[in-house]
Order: structure tokens, then C-alpha cells, then sequence
């Protein structure tokens, strides 16, 4: 039983090691790698090495070429081997000149001619190296006596590739770019080649723009080799072609420059004129070279425009606007003008025939004025100054007119009030006047001034008159009719009525009610103590009256002839004059 048991455990690890060497079995043949070789291309511009479809060196004949070889790696490799076969009739490897690019430095790298070319070999300590890039730059020199233009190539083969464990197992790699083309280069450059560049020491504009033309098209046509050997060699030439073209550009900048200013002086001194003109002194007549200065500044040049200045510009827009505004002004101007332009010249005589028409007149005018600009208001100045004289002179007469007619009213009131009174004259007075008088000169004293002016004269007559009753008493025999009753005219007008228990008469005359006032005592007077006597006077009144009428007309038919011839004519205006007094 015991045997039983040690025979199961041998064979259970027996089967245990095979299982364990198959699992390593299948993973070393399962290992693989990927490793790509790559070439590049190098750039002058950058003095790089740069990644190229087309690989191509370009290199002077006596310089080193050096063939880069890049890396990349998806798995851990331990190493390997490759080689780089070229022409050792043109291409001698430099292996001191060689050299190794990688970050992992814990490796060792071998390489050496071989009958075709070189063999490269390279291992690392590491089990976890991977690589991705640059890797190994192998230098060949160009060989002694090869002056002239060659190509040729090197070719890129693959010998032997480890794994991590240093095991050569089924790793995939591919080549990139297998060949590299090498491009040999003369780099002697001739005398006719560096002729261009000579030219441009000394720069002139315009006439070296043919000549730097040249010298483009001439560096163009050299190869890169030439061109380094241009940098290198001729520094001072290489500096003149590099430097033409900006030497130049300043020359013409120079040259623009003066141009611009010719030309902007031109127009500066074409239009001097415009530019000492103001805004406030510019007149409609500067309006045509305003314009030309101000088209002719549109066809400047861009440069010659900017150096005209800001200040310059706004003046020109400054001086059209003034015009225009002027021109504005005056159209205003000549349409007020032509209506009451001739208001300035008015005078207090004009003003004195008709008052209140001018007051409307200057008022329309001075309406129409408050609508102008302040520019035409501005012009008018000194016709403002003489309407508003005119309108205070016509406005003191329509006030003094109208105090007139005030006065005019009042007086005709008066004399409205006393018609039948102011019909008594010196031949027809009698004692029963007296008091229609008296109350009519009481009512005159209380007038105003103005009014009592006008009156004065005729109240003086109707004092005049109240003399004449006084002699009249007296030859009727004593004062006591000193109070009679005033006439029938003054007392009794048509349309009269008392109003009860007052002592107050109105009379209605025609076209207005007057009242006047008598006091009491008067009335009392007139009904008692003249009573007989006024009786007798309205009884015997107009007989007395009509028979002293016609003794007069006799005396002045009989007396006529011999005052006709006696008396001196008199003028005609002497004639007016006493015909207006009588009328008085």
C-alpha cells in the first residue's frame, strides 16, 4: 500500500514538471517583438536630422556624412545585430566618429568593417529594455579625390535579434526605410558664382533691384552644400546678399518718404490760402477754394494723407461747415429782408401817423424773428436793436391814444349828462338857471384833471354866466331869488323821473342814463320861496323872449348896410376863427 502511494506521487510530479515545461515551452514560442529601423533625413535650416519617405544625405565633398538609425521596440529586447553595406570606393566608415543615441547605457555596442560593409552589434544588462528613436549614428567620411558630384548608397540589413532573456526568438522586424541615398557635392564654388553677391556691397534705390533680383535667383540655384560653403567662406559676401534686401527697403522707404513729403508740401502750398482762413472769419465767397482744397486732400496718397494731420482736416470740415451754415444764414436773411428788412429804418415820424398799426406790424416781425438761427438773429443785431425802439415809441402812443380817448369818453359823458344845461347861453339865461348851472360846475370840480382841461373853457363861460343872474336879481329887486328854480331845460327833460323820498333826479338823455344829486335843501328852496316867481317866469318866458328876438332882427336889417361898409373885411381864416369861437 505504501508503494502504492510513493508510485501515485512520482507520477503526479511527473506530470506536474511536464505541465510546467510545456507552459514555458509555449511561452518562449509565443515571445515576439516588433522592431522597426528607421533612417532619416537631415535638414539644413534646423542642423537636424529629420524623419523623410524619401531618405536622402546631402553632403560637400571633404565632410563627414553620418547615416542616423532609429529603433522602436514593443517588447523588452536583450539585444541585436545589423549592418550597413555602401560603396568603400566613395565611403570610408569612421568607427571613432560613430556613436551610440539611447537612454539605456547599461548595454555595450560593437562595430566593425566587414568585407561589404559594417557590422553592428549591441546588447544590454537590462531584461526591460525597450527602445523608441534615435539609436546609432554610424559616420562615413567622404574619400580623398572625390571633388565632384556623386550618389551613391547605403543599405540597412538586419542580423540577429535577442529577447529580454538574451534568447534569439521568432522577433518580427521590419525596415523602414532600407536605403539611405547619399548626395555628394562639389563644393568649390566659382568666381562667376559669387559674382551676384558682390554687386550688392553697396545699395542703391531703384537701381539694385535687378541686381538683389539676381542675387536670389543665384542662391537659389546652388545646392545646399554651396550654399553652406557661401555662409562658411564669403561671410562678408553671404552678409550682403542677406542684408540687400532690407537696405534696400529702407532706401525706398526713404525715397517714399520724400516723395510724400513733396507732395504733401505741394499741396500745402497750393492751398495756403484756405489753411490761414478761421471758421469765424470764413466768408460764402471762400466756399469754391474750400472745396478744391478739401477734394484735392482726397487724392493724396494714403501716407501723404495721414501726414496731412488731424488738425489740418478738422479745419477744412470746420470751414465748409461754417459756409454752409453761413449760406443757411443767408437765405434766412434775404427771405426776412425781403418782408421786414425795411423796419430797421423806421422812424418815430413813421411811427406817429399810425400807432397802433405798426404795434401789429412790429409784433408779426418780431415773431418771424424769434424763428431764426442765432447766426441770422446775430446779423440783425442792430435791426432789433431800432424795432424794439419803434415798438416802445408806437406802444407810448397808443397808450397816450387810448389815455386820450379815455378822456375823450369821460368828457362826452359830461356833456351827455348836462345837454339841456350846456344849451344855456348868455341870451337866454334866466333866474331859474342858477341852480342847473351851480350843480353842473359842482359836478365839473370833481372831474379829473385831464377831463376838467378840456372843459375849463365853457365852465368858465357858464361862471360868466351866474354873474349875469346875480345882475339879474338884483334889478328884479333883492336877493331872495337868489335860489330860484333851475329852467325847464335843466329840470323837466323828457324822459325824467323822481325816485321817491331821496331828492334824486335822474334824467335820461340820449344813449346813456345820467344821474345827478340834488340835496334836499335846494329842492325845498325851488318849491317854496321862488314858487310865484317861477310861475311867472315859465308864463311870460317865451313871449319875452320872441318879442326881444325880433327887436333885434330889426335893429340889425336897419343897421347892416352901414356896418357892412364901415367895418374892414375880414381874412378868411379870420372868418374861421370866429366861426369856430361862436361855435365854442
Amino acid at each position: 500500500m505504501k508503494t502504492k502511494r510513493i508510485f501515485s506521487l512520482l507520477l503526479c510530479l511527473i506530470i506536474f514538471v511536464i505541465s510546467l515545461s510545456s507552459a514555458f515551452s509555449v511561452s518562449a514560442a509565443n515571445a515576439k517583438a516588433e522592431i522597426s529601423f528607421e533612417t532619416k533625413k537631415f535638414s539644413v535650416s534646423d542642423k537636424k536630422y529629420v524623419a523623410s519617405s524619401e531618405f536622402s544625405l546631402e553632403v560637400a565633398a571633404e565632410k563627414t556624412v553620418y547615416v542616423p538609425v532609429s529603433v522602436k521596440t514593443t517588447s523588452t529586447v536583450g539585444g541585436f545585430g545589423f549592418t550597413i553595406d555602401y560603396d568603400k570606393n566613395i565611403l570610408e566608415f569612421d568607427k571613432e566618429a560613430s556613436f551610440l543615441v539611447i537612454s539605456d547605457n547599461k548595454g555595450s555596442l560593437s562595430a566593425h568593417n566587414t568585407e561589404k560593409g559594417v557590422a553592428v552589434l549591441w546588447e544590454t544588462y537590462s531584461s526591460s529594455t525597450y527602445i523608441n528613436g534615435e539609436f546609432y549614428y554610424a559616420a562615413f567620411k567622404i574619400k580623398d579625390g572625390i571633388n565632384e558630384n556623386k550618389t551613391t548608397k547605403v543599405t540597412l540589413g538586419i542580423k540577429q535579434i535577442y529577447d529580454g532573456t538574451k534568447k534569439q526568438v521568432n522577433i518580427t522586424a521590419k525596415i523602414t526605410n532600407k536605403e539611405a541615398q547619399i548626395n555628394i557635392k562639389s563644393s568649390i564654388l566659382t568666381e562667376a558664382e559669387i559674382a551676384p553677391y558682390k554687386k550688392l556691397e553697396n545699395i542703391k534705390y531703384p537701381d539694385s533691384a535687378a541686381d538683389i533680383t539676381a542675387a536670389k535667383e543665384a542662391f537659389a540655384s546652388l545646392s545646399a552644400i554651396k550654399r553652406e560653403q557661401l555662409k562658411n567662406d564669403y561671410p562678408k559676401l553671404y552678409e550682403y546678399y542677406s542684408t540687400a534686401q532690407s537696405r534696400y527697403n529702407r532706401l525706398a522707404e526713404a525715397a517714399a518718404e520724400k516723395a510724400i513729403n513733396d507732395e504733401l508740401n505741394a499741396y500745402l502750398k497750393k492751398h495756403a490760402g484756405v489753411f490761414k482762413l478761421t471758421p469765424e472769419k470764413v466768408k460764402i465767397s471762400d466756399k469754391a477754394m474750400v472745396k478744391e482744397a478739401i477734394n484735392e486732400s482726397k487724392t493724396l496718397s494714403t501716407r501723404a494723407y495721414e501726414k496731412l494731420g488731424k488738425d489740418k482736416k478738422d479745419l477744412l470740415d470746420a470751414l465748409l461747415k461754417a459756409i454752409e451754415e453761413a449760406e443757411e444764414i443767408a437765405e434766412e436773411l434775404k427771405e426776412f429782408n425781403a418782408s421786414y428788412g425795411s423796419h430797421k429804418n423806421l422812424t418815430e415820424k413813421d411811427i406817429a401817423l399810425d400807432a397802433e398799426n405798426y404795434i401789429l406790424m412790429l409784433d408779426e416781425a418780431l415773431m418771424v424773428y424769434d424763428t431764426l438761427s442765432d447766426g441770422a438773429k446775430e446779423q440783425l443785431s442792430a435791426w432789433k436793436k431800432n424795432v424794439d425802439k419803434m415798438k416802445a415809441i408806437a406802444q407810448k402812443y397808443v397808450d397816450s391814444d387810448k389815455a386820450a380817448a379815455a378822456i375823450g369818453e369821460k368828457v362826452n359823458a359830461f356833456q351827455a349828462k348836462w345837454m339841456d344845461v350846456l344849451l344855456i347861453n348868455s341870451f337866454n339865461v334866466s333866474l331859474g338857471d342858477e341852480t342847473a348851472i351851480k350843480i353842473m360846475l359842482k359836478d365839473y370840480e370833481a372831474q379829473e384833471k385831464e377831463v376838467k382841461q378840456v372843459l375849463s373853457s365853457k365852465m368858465e363861460g357858464f361862471k360868466n354866466l351866474l354873474d349875469i343872474i346875480e345882475g339879474m336879481k338884483k334889478i328884479d329887486g333883492g336877493d331872495n331869488q337868489t335860489s330860484s328854480t333851475p329852467s325847464s331845460s335843466a329840470s323837466s327833460s323828457e324822459g325824467s323821473s323822481s325816485q321817491g323820498g331821496g331828492g334824486t333826479t335822474i334824467v335820461q338823455l340820449p344813449g346813456e342814463t345820467v344821474v345827478s344829486t340834488v340835496t334836499e335843501t335846494v329842492v325845498e328852496e325851488k318849491v317854496t320861496t321862488n314858487e310865484k316867481i317861477s310861475f311867472m317866469q315859465k308864463s311870460n318866458k317865451w313871449l319875452i323872449i320872441g318879442l326881444i328876438i325880433l327887436l333885434i332882427i330889426s335893429i340889425i336889417s336897419f343897421l347892416m348896410p352901414f356896418i357892412l361898409g364901415l367895418i374892414p373885411k375880414k381874412t378868411k381864416k379870420e372868418e374861421n376863427e370866429l366861426i369856430e369861437e361862436e361855435i365854442e
